[in-house]
């Protein structure tokens, strides 16, 4: 696939030079780019979001101890955060979160419960894996049993119950 050159900074040409061998398992890659999400250079930061973005999911999990917990919780906080990063830091917080971080991604969750929001798949997700039963409860009660919902937004909630269905353990 060629594409036009893009020109990058000297920041970026020492990530891409010191970036591990596409040849390697993924999840042997996916450490070096945890510490490139949300980085100052966007050729960098989205890079690394995109080997996150196209992993599967089983690689993804094998890092569950170096994920930046503190880090996510402030991204997805930040209104500067790109929208469309949103859905995995939310997974990511989930994978490796504590109780006040299902709080967290319960309210970024219930307070838009009454439209679709871009990433609302990978919050639900988060939030799910680390409420369990008790956070499908809460969705059942809050949102599914009393608003009629459309499926612009059942689709993205169906989705986060099949990864976690998939996925959760």
């Amino acid at each position: 696939d060629w594409e036009a050159p893009a020109e990058i900074t000297e920041t970026g040409y020492h990530y891409v030079m010191q970036a591990p061998s596409p040849e390697l398992p993924r999840h042997k890659r996916l450490p070096y780019f945890v510490k490139f999400l949300e980085f100052p250079d966007s050729f960098i930061a989205n890079d690394a979001y995109n080997e996150f973005a196209f992993a599967p999911f089983d690689d993804v999990v094998t890092l569950i101890d170096i994920l930046p917990r503190e880090k996510l919780r402030k991204w997805l906080d930040n209104p500067e955060t790109p929208q469309s990063r949103v859905g995995l830091y939310g997974i990511l917080l989930g994978l490796c979160g504590k109780a006040e971080d299902a709080d967290l991604l319960g309210e970024k969750f219930f307070e838009k419960a009454d439209e679709y929001v871009f990433g609302m798949e990978g919050i639900v997700t988060g939030y799910l894996f680390l409420t369990r039963e008790e956070g499908l409860a809460k969705i059942r009660e809050k949102i599914l049993s009393t608003q009629d919902k459309s499926v612009d937004f059942l689709y993205p909630l169906m989705r986060a119950f099949r990864i976690v269905w998939t996925y959760g353990g």
